[in-house]
C-alpha cells in the first residue's frame, strides 16, 4: 500500500492514490521499485529547477508578471466592516470602483490612520525571494547536502524582476521606488494618464484582513520588447492569478507564457484568489495543463480548480496535469504533489509567537518554496522552507518578510534538516 517516510517533520507518501487502485496490492518488490523510481523523479525535478540562478544566459532567477498595487492599510473593528456592508466578504477580497474606494477612505478618517505601502501578492513573494538571497547566515544547497548551520557561506544572490502596469500618478512613482528599494527590479514604465491600482486593507482584531481592490491600470499586461527580453533572460516567469480579474488580459497572459515556453523559461502560476479561479477556471486549467511547471494555490482555490474539497486530493488531481503542485491549507500545513507518484504533507511550522496578521503567509510560503527549487533542493525540502517563511510573516503586522527574518528562516531551515 502507500508507504510513508519522514524527514524534518515532513510526511511523504510514495505510490500515492494518484496511481491506479491495483497498486495497493502490488508485491513488495514492486513497491520498492516504485520508491526508487519516485526518488529518481524527485532528483530529476530538482536538477531541472537547480542551477538556474547560475546560468550565464539567465539574468533573473524569477520574473513576476502581475498587478502593481499600492496597499492602503488600516486597523478597524467589526462595526466598521458591517457599516460598509462587507460582512459577507469579511476576511476575503472584493473588487471595488473608485467611488466606493473614496467612500471607504473618507470613513477611515475616524480611525488611527492609513499606512501606505507598495503591496500586491506577487510583489510580496518577489521581495521575500530577493531577501532570502541576501541573507548573511546561509547554508549551501548542493544536491541536498548542507553545511553546518553556523558556517557563513558565499551564496549566489537572487536577482528578481517584475513587470506590471502603473500610472504616471504619485502612487505609481511611490510603488516603483519602494519595490526597487526592496530588491526587486521593476521593469515597466508608467502609463500616461493612467491611475495606479490600490487595495484598501482592513484588519480586524482577530488578525483577519478584508481587502478591497481597485484595479486601476494594473489590469493591463505589459507586452513590449523590454518585457519580452526579460522573459528570455529569466529562469522562471511567475504569473499572478489576479491578472484574470479583467477578461481582456487573457490573451496577453497566453502570449507571455507562450514566449516563456519557447525560450525554456519555467512557468509558475499563483492562483491568487478563489473568486478569480471560480470566474476563470477554464482558462486557468488550460494554462495548468499545457504550459505550467509549478502551480501554487490554497485549499479553497484548489477546490475551485479541481472540484476536490480535500486539499490533498486536490493536489493529486492537479498534479495529473502539472508537474509540480503546491496546495497550502493554513494551520494544517501544505501538500506538495509531484507527477503521479508522490504526495508530501508539510506541517505548518510551529513558531514561538501568536499570529498577528495572517495575510501574506501564502506569498511568503511561495517565496521559500521557489528559493529552494531554484537552488536545486527537492520539493520536500522546499516545502519545509516555505512553511518556515510563512511562520515568520504571520508573527507581525504586514505581509512582507523582513531582511532580519530572512536570516532567521535560513538558520531554522538548516536546523530542521539536522
Amino acid at each position: 500500500a502507500t508507504r510513508f517516510t519522514k524527514r524534518g517533520g515532513v510526511t511523504r507518501a510514495v505510490a500515492s492514490p494518484l496511481q491506479s487502485s491495483s497498486s495497493a496490492s502490488a508485491p513488495a518488490s514492486a513497491s520498492a521499485s516504485a520508491a526508487v523510481a519516485t526518488a529518481a523523479a524527485d532528483a530529476a525535478a530538482a536538477a531541472r529547477w537547480g542551477r538556474s540562478i547560475v546560468q550565464p544566459n539567465r539574468s533573473y532567477a524569477a520574473l513576476g508578471l502581475g498587478q502593481a498595487m499600492v496597499d492602503l492599510a488600516a486597523r478597524v473593528d467589526d462595526k466598521f466592516i458591517n457599516e460598509l456592508g462587507l460582512a459577507d466578504v469579511r476576511g476575503g477580497r472584493k473588487v471595488i470602483d473608485a467611488a466606493f474606494k473614496s467612500d471607504v477612505l473618507a470613513k477611515l478618517d475616524d480611525y488611527a490612520g492609513v499606512e501606505v505601502s507598495a503591496g500586491g501578492s506577487l510583489s510580496n513573494t518577489l521581495v521575500a525571494l530577493s531577501r532570502l538571497g541576501e541573507a548573511n547566515d546561509l547554508l549551501q544547497f548542493a544536491n541536498g547536502e548542507h553545511v553546518d548551520v553556523n558556517a557563513v557561506v558565499a551564496f549566489p544572490s537572487v536577482r528578481v524582476g517584475m513587470a506590471g502596469s502603473i500610472g504616471d500618478d504619485p502612487l505609481g512613482g511611490f510603488y516603483r521606488r519602494e519595490v526597487r528599494k526592496a530588491g526587486v527590479n521593476f521593469l515597466s514604465e508608467p502609463r500616461d494618464g493612467a491611475a495606479t491600482g490600490s487595495v484598501v486593507v482592513l484588519t480586524t482584531p482577530d488578525a483577519q484582513r478584508t481587502m478591497l481592490s481597485h484595479p486601476g491600470s494594473s489590469a493591463d499586461v505589459p507586452q513590449d520588447d523590454a518585457f519580452f527580453g526579460a522573459i528570455q533572460s529569466s529562469a522562471s516567469l511567475i504569473v499572478e492569478g489576479y491578472l484574470w480579474e479583467e477578461g481582456a488580459t487573457v490573451a496577453a497572459i497566453a502570449n507571455s507564457v507562450k514566449r516563456a515556453r519557447k525560450v525554456g523559461t519555467r512557468v509558475v502560476l499563483t492562483a491568487s484568489d478563489v473568486t478569480c479561479v471560480e470566474r476563470f477556471a477554464p482558462e486557468m486549467r488550460e494554462l495548468v495543463s499545457n504550459a505550467c511547471d509549478l502551480l501554487f494555490c490554497n485549499a479553497a482555490e484548489a477546490h475551485a480548480l479541481t472540484g476536490e474539497a480535500c486539499p490533498a486530493a486536490a493536489a493529486e488531481v492537479a498534479a495529473r496535469e502539472c508537474p509540480l503542485v503546491v496546495v497550502t491549507d493554513g494551520c494544517h500545513g501544505s501538500y506538495v504533489a509531484s507527477g503521479r507518484s508522490t504526495l508530501i504533507h508539510v506541517p505548518a511550522h510551529a513558531a514561538d509567537f501568536k499570529p498577528v496578521d495572517t495575510c501574506g503567509a501564502g506569498d511568503a510560503y511561495a517565496a521559500g518554496f521557489l528559493f529552494g527549487m531554484l537552488n536545486g533542493e527537492t520539493p520536500e525540502a522546499s516545502g519545509l522552507l516555505g512553511s518556515i517563511c510563512a511562520s515568520q510573516v504571520v508573527g507581525h503586522a504586514g505581509a512582507r518578510l523582513a531582511r532580519g527574518e530572512a536570516n532567521e528562516v535560513m538558520r531554522t531551515f538548516a536546523l530542521s534538516l539536522q
